[in-house]
């Protein structure tokens, strides 16, 4: 997958689901100690996939389908590696393209530098 920083700062409350929308870590800390007392803050970054993320078994795969048709006499079939890499290489490319085309990327992000927040010195729940 491909992780490109998105320059933003995400909040918590409790360190399991983020919300983003702060444009700097400061924002973020002054909203957690606001809305909670306490919390987390992380950053942002979007997630997209690649080819690289496609690394299919084809050979697997494929001589499965042969054997639901005509059993055991698909075992004398395999693809070299040399093509297995290819057509694996080459399903990846089509499925990003297919992704990229219908635009069916990933808009979740992923967090990551998550830290806690404190609450505000002198500040009891």
């Amino acid at each position: 997958m491909k992780f490109t920083k998105m320059g933003e700062w995400c909040e918590s409350a409790d360190g399991e689901r983020f919300y983003d929308g702060f444009n700097t870590k400061e924002k973020a800390i002054e909203f957690v100690q606001e809305e909670y007392g306490e919390g987390y803050i992380g950053e942002s970054v979007a997630v997209e996939f690649t080819a690289d993320d496609f690394n299919w078994d084809a050979d697997y795969a494929l001589g499965e389908l042969l054997y639901e048709e005509v059993g055991d006499v698909a075992d004398s079939w395999h693809l070299s590696q040399e093509d297995e890499a290819e057509l694996s290489r080459r399903l990846g490319e089509v499925m990003v393209e297919f992704l990229n085309e219908r635009n069916l990327q990933p808009e979740c992000f992923k967090v990551i530098n998550i830290e806690q927040v404190a609450r505000k010195e002198g500040e009891v729940e």
